[in-house]
């Protein structure tokens, strides 16, 4: 979808559906900003939400919290433009960059399992971050100035290319992750481990 458009549904569209929405707004090469469609009363979540934006320079706006469906290809995506999580909550069991940027603001980002950078810039800001980990491939990921909680018993950070700024925060590991971060390749700093 664009973004744009008037959104009308008779039934739930989460039930039974394994399809998600993708936001590319409307190519005509002029910066926009759009609102991701709120389902309201009917439902809260998405099975998965893409961002991929013609227009690079595009936003794509939340303005009450995000839940995505809890099953099957449950992710979000971002590939290009810029998904403005507008200081609401978002919670989601994998968040994938593969380009564009995601402004996290002050509301807590939760993602039960992985965020994958492959490209792209995640920016956390003063909300809080709870992720079981980070696999890097590129991209740039820029932690909350605040805390960022890693529950990952495994391996919390994964590092082949990329970058991991501390942005001033703190960041925790859950007991056992500390030994397990595994840089081959890329840049890494904390400033509060």
């Amino acid at each position: 979808i664009n973004g744009n458009e008037t959104i009308s549904i008779i039934d739930d569209p989460i039930y039974g559906m394994e399809a998600g929405v993708e936001y590319v707004g409307d190519g005509d090469g002029v910066a926009d900003t759009y609102t991701i469609f709120d389902w309201g009363g009917v439902i809260t979540d998405y099975p998965y939400i893409s961002i991929n934006s013609t227009d690079a320079n595009d936003i794509f706006r939340i303005t009450s919290p995000l839940t995505v469906y809890a099953g099957g290809s449950s992710i979000i995506y971002v590939y290009n433009g810029t998904f403005d999580a507008n200081g609401q909550t978002v919670t989601t069991p994998s968040f994938y960059m593969y380009g564009g940027t995601f402004l996290a603001k002050t509301g807590t980002i939760t993602i039960s399992s992985i965020i994958s950078m492959n490209g792209g810039t995640f920016t956390g800001s003063t909300g809080l971050i709870n992720i079981a980990g980070i696999e890097f491939l590129g991209g740039t990921f820029i932690a909350p100035s605040t805390t960022m909680t890693m529950t990952g018993s495994t391996s919390p950070i994964y590092m082949n290319g990329g970058t991991f700024t501390h942005n001033n925060g703190t960041v925790v590991l859950s007991e056992g992750a500390t030994n397990n971060i595994t840089v081959l390749s890329g840049s890494l700093s904390f400033k509060n481990l």
